[in-house]
């Protein structure tokens, strides 16, 4: 996997600075040391699953904290890709990335702004 993704995202043309930022990223931080010593051809989604359930608990090297269900699914979807990119190649008959459910996040509660919490946020209390 760790010679695959390299290989792949030195093909990636034509796409926004921020987008193969963001690409690198991913594999540098989290694809390359958790999947890279897997071969491409025998990645399954049980190493996914593993694999992520691991992402959500680990802190990363910035902020340690978990990373977040949006992280995580960013991350998949820079697999996705390099994964599609294989099949297309060849060197793969299926993508396992699609096939994960992902952890999901908490969706934030509503917050009603009373009188106090409007004299608090602006310190007037």
């Amino acid at each position: 996997m760790g010679g695959w993704l390299r290989e792949w995202i030195e093909t990636r043309h034509g796409l926004a600075p921020s987008t193969l930022k963001s690409y690198r990223e991913h594999i540098l931080l989290h694809l390359e040391p958790g999947l890279g010593l897997i071969p491409l051809a025998e990645l399954d989604t049980h190493d996914l699953v593993v694999f992520y359930r691991a992402l959500a608990k680990r802190a990363t090297a910035r902020d340690r904290a978990p990373l977040s269900a949006a992280t995580i699914e960013r991350v998949n979807a820079t697999l996705r890709a390099a994964l599609n990119a294989a099949r297309r190649q060849g060197l793969i008959t299926r993508n396992p990335a699609t096939e994960i459910a992902l952890p999901r996040g908490r969706r934030p509660g509503a917050v009603v702004w009373t009188d106090d919490l409007i004299a608090h946020g602006l310190g007037t209390v």
